[in-house]
This record gives C-alpha cells, structure tokens and sequence, in this order.
C-alpha cells in the first residue's frame, strides 16, 4: 500500500526550484481526490488504513500558504501541515540558500498561524532560523529544535508532533534530539514512506518533481513508484558527486 509525503514551500509564480503554482498545486488536489487518496497528517501517514495515503506538508511557512494554499484545500475538503521557522514569523525568508526570487516574500504571522490552526491546519517546526543544523553545536543545533517547539506551542496552545530538518541536513545527534521531543522528524530524502522508514527521518517527495500532472495522476500505480526511484537515484548520484568535488576542490 503506497504511503507518501509530499513537500511544498511557496505557492507562486516564481518559478523558483522550491515554487509551485496555484494552478499546479490546485491541480495535484483535485487528482489526489478523484484518485481517492486518503490526506493524513504526517505522523498518520505509516498507519493509515487506505489502500494510498499521503500527507501534504509545506516547509517554511510563508505567506502565501493562507492566500493561495489553504483556499485551495479548503475547496477539497483537505488539510495539511505547514512547517514553520518560528523565530521569522511574521518577516521574509531571507536566510542562506533561498532562492533570489523568495527571499523577500513574507512569512505567516502569529495572528495566520492562529486562524489557520482554529480552521484545522497542523503546524509543526522548522527551526528558529533555519541553518544548517549540523554547521552548529549539538547545544545551539539543539536549542534551535526545542525552541521553535516551544515557541509554537506556546502561541497555538497546540501540540508540536513534527520537525522538518532545515534544508533536510542533520547528523544522529540531531536527530536523535528529534527522536526525543517530536513524533516524527521529516527529512529532504526521496521516496515514499516504508514500513523500513526511520520515524526520526520519514521520506518525502518534493512537489517539484510532480509538476506535470502526469505524474501526480500516477503517482500511486506502479509507473509513479519507478519513477520516484529513478529520480530519487539520481538525486542520490548527484549529491555523491557534489561531494566528491567540494573534497577535490579542498584539497
């Protein structure tokens, strides 16, 4: 039975790697419903029921998430889980590694989050700041998760279950951080979720990669789990040689 995690960060135009369309995203909506895929939360997704299931995640919380995203799944019926850096609410996304064309669209502000959360939307944490947690030490990688988790707690009232790793890097003390504190860690990893996936680092699969509706209309059968493998290898062959040449470069 198919179980999968689907990534989203902003909702624009852009055209940016980690943009989607509103006519994209209304469209990947409207195929999960008529294919009767059941939309969980991301902590639900392994022990769901239905013969497919999925969770529709969205990374950094920005703005157009209550303009563009929600009126979109409120027309279908779905919810989703945004997960936000909670110590940017409110400003731009303007840390390292953001594309140009986003760095200074506008993060949701404590009072979205609040209405969106009363309206059903799940909101887990993405840090305070987003860096690369694993460019820092274990005491401040580690404030940066528990705090955030707090820091949303304290302004939803609400339970914090998920913590998606900033830009998908963590080491095992990170992780093992998450492990402690949330019930589930998300990562940046390709794939669908397993009976063999790490709860400290479930799989996702980045709405980039689904941007024709070709896929999105498959992504359940058979052919959609080939293709997730195939470019998952390639994004896996890509990062090894990425690594080989910055240890070339260092030397």
């Amino acid at each position: 039975m198919p179980r999968a995690i689907l990534t989203y960060h902003s909702i624009d135009d852009s055209g940016s790697i980690v943009s989607t369309t509103t006519e994209t995203l209304r469209l990947h909506l409207a195929s999960l419903v008529a294919q009767g895929v059941e939309v969980v939360a991301p902590g639900e997704v392994a022990e769901a029921r239905s013969p497919s299931a999925v969770a529709l995640t969205f990374d950094d919380g920005f703005a157009n998430f209550y303009t563009d995203a929600f009126p979109a799944l409120s027309l279908n019926g779905l919810t989703a889980t945004v997960l936000i850096v909670a110590g940017r609410c409110g400003q731009s996304g303007d840390w390292a590694r953001q594309p140009p064309a986003l760095k200074t669209r506008e993060l949701l502000t404590w009072s979205k989050i609040q209405e969106l959360q009363a309206a059903g939307i799940e909101f887990g944490a993405h840090s305070m700041t987003h860096p690369s947690l694993p460019d820092l030490p274990i005491d401040k990688a580690a404030s940066e998760i528990l705090d955030s988790k707090r820091a949303i707690e304290d302004r939803t009232g609400a339970a914090v279950e998920c913590f998606a790793y900033p830009y998908g890097e963590y080491t095992q003390p990170i992780a093992d951080v998450v492990a402690e504190n949330f019930r589930i860690g998300l990562s940046t990893e390709m794939g669908f979720v397993t009976r063999g996936s790490s709860f400290e680092a479930l799989e996702r699969i980045d709405a980039y990669y689904l941007r024709s509706a070709f896929w999105i209309d498959r992504l359940f059968a058979p052919l959609g789990g080939r293709y997730i493998a195939c470019r998952a290898a390639a994004r896996g062959l890509k990062k090894r040689f990425e690594k080989i040449t910055a240890r070339a470069s260092a030397q």
